[in-house]
């Protein structure tokens, strides 16, 4: 086989650690439910299509979600945010189980969101809900 170029190899490794960092400035996350409402509000009044996805927070002890199915989709997850290319802004709002868990009057559970459960991706124009997903396993 011929040897790789190692400039290729830095190049790749260079390109792939801009793309990590680009998704990471365009995913917002909030642990607060009055701060996600209020970047929702911004962003729904550009008239831009944008995401919403509600997910479980992480539990610091086993460096997961505590809620499986949000562990379980969060391959597909990634690959929404993926697909957007930096080109959709995302809006990412985290919840606790005990604020999350028999809580039927969470704000995300309301309009406009709409999450019955964690984890949902919605794809928004304004408030109105194009798309939503919440079968991501």
């Amino acid at each position: 086989p011929k040897p790789q170029n190692p400039m290729k190899q830095i190049l790749i490794k260079t390109n792939k650690n801009i793309l990590d960092i680009n998704f990471a400035k365009m995913v917002t996350q909030f642990t607060d439910t009055s701060a996600f409402t209020t970047a929702f509000d911004e962003q729904a009044t550009t008239g831009n299509k944008f995401i919403a996805i509600f997910t479980g927070s992480i539990n610091e002890e086993t460096n997961e979600s505590w809620c499986p199915d949000c562990v379980e989709a969060k391959p597909s997850i990634q690959r929404i945010v993926d697909g957007c290319g930096g080109n959709r802004v995302i809006l990412k709002g985290i919840v606790t189980r005990d604020e999350w868990r028999g809580n039927e009057a969470h704000a995300y559970r309301q309009a406009p969101y709409g999450a019955q459960g964690v984890p949902t991706v919605v794809l928004f124009e304004g408030t109105n809900a194009l798309h939503k997903v919440d079968d991501l396993a």
